[in-house]
């Protein structure tokens, strides 16, 4: 619908072993029109995977390619 958000990162809670943390955003009021109008906060929570792997990127690995799986569930809050 072309409305878009930034946000700015109010809290960070670790998730399970080899997960990226939790976090909570604080969002910009949003710019155009469309679902994210009066969006006022963000929820990462159940994440899943998503941290960068273990081996160095260097020139001996160049052009390897590395798959990191990921998943988290996004919460959008409006004030009601």
């Amino acid at each position: 619908d072309g409305s878009k958000l930034t946000a700015t990162q109010l809290a960070v809670a670790p998730a399970m072993a080899g997960s990226i943390p939790l976090q909570l955003v604080k969002a910009n009021p949003a710019m155009g029109s469309g679902a994210m109008q009066g969006v006022s906060h963000i929820q990462r929570v159940a994440t899943k995977g998503g941290v960068a792997p273990a081996m160095a990127c260097d020139a001996a690995t160049m052009g390897n390619k590395q798959v990191v799986s990921y998943q988290a569930d996004y919460i959008f809050w409006k004030p009601a």
